[in-house]
């Protein structure tokens, strides 16, 4: 609300009458990466956004078909107490709580993106997709910090196993929201995202490091992962690289770790760690990824 007031301009109404249908699904996507009317609705920037194999995995969309609370406290108004004269004193920027429709595992790779900042889209049950749009014709998702939890399982309301909260930043966004209706379906972009695959340590990095890769889907081991497809997402000194991987067969690897210092290569010091993360691909899109594995130097 203005403290000094907004220009009042009455803007009609049309001859259809319609509610806004259910959020169904959030689409989370890293600051920075925005759309433009016309991108906004179109699949193929989606699956680029999603899975693309240079560009890297900049959204993550998600379903809360379990369904979802809206969260958003009520707007408060205050009573003169001589003359009962009631005014609105806040105005409650939206949140909403979803239960993420998935598995153990896959709410489980979830839990790094605690506390972080994302763009989010909210895809609604009849295809609608709900951004916002600023002075620029830049289209991008509403700015929230996004926030998970695990705890015991649920012997009750199982469906809410999974919570993500999302509480948006700003009430601006939502002031100039924008709504499109794209020919695909929250559907379509969920089979944009890359097949999860669980990877964990068999045995703790030392020159080498000996790791499990699994299908999340069927646990069946996952093969033909060679050393390119290994990247380090962070570290403990620079230049950290996987620089060998041996596959042993039936989705066990051998992968080698090494630091490049002033121009030589060493393996990581006690103490020292890397994060990893694996992907497979079609040449164009990424097709299966792993969890981000934490190796580290006794």
């Amino acid at each position: 609300m203005s403290t000094c007031g907004n220009v009042v301009a009455f803007a009609g109404r049309s001859d259809f009458n319609s509610l806004m249908s259910e959020v169904i699904g959030v689409s989370l996507i890293k600051k920075g990466n925005t759309f433009t009317d016309t991108t906004f609705v179109q699949s193929a920037n989606w699956h680029t956004k999603i899975a693309d194999l240079s560009a890297g995995m900049v959204a993550l969309p998600l379903s809360i078909k379990r369904g979802f609370e809206n969260t958003t406290p009520e707007v408060t108004f205050e009573t003169a107490t001589s003359t009962g004269f009631q005014e609105q004193t806040t105005q409650p920027v939206p949140s909403l709580k979803g239960y993420v429709d998935g598995s153990y595992c896959d709410y489980k790779t979830l839990q790094g993106l605690n506390g972080h900042s994302f763009n989010v889209v909210l895809h609604l049950k009849d295809g609608t997709i709900y951004a916002t749009r600023d002075a620029a014709l830049v289209v991008k998702g509403f700015r929230a910090t996004v926030n998970t939890y695990f705890a015991l399982p649920l012997a009750e309301n199982r469906q809410q196993s999974y919570p993500i909260w999302i509480n948006f930043e700003y009430m601006d966004e939502f002031e100039d929201g924008y709504v499109d209706n794209p020919d695909w379906t929250f559907r379509d972009i969920l089979d944009f995202l890359p097949n999860g695959l669980n990877a964990k340590v068999t045995t703790r990095l030392t020159t080498t490091a000996i790791i499990k890769v699994v299908t999340r889907a069927t646990g069946a081991g996952y093969e033909g992962l060679v050393v390119g497809d290994f990247s380090v997402l962070s570290s403990s000194s620079d230049a950290v690289t996987v620089s060998v991987c041996v596959d042993d067969g039936a989705g066990q690897y051998t992968i080698t770790v090494i630091e490049d210092t002033g121009g030589a290569p060493s393996v990581l010091d006690s103490g020292e760690w890397a994060i990893v993360q694996a992907t497979n691909d079609d040449s164009t899109y990424i097709t299966y990824v792993t969890n981000a594995l934490h190796l580290s130097v006794a």
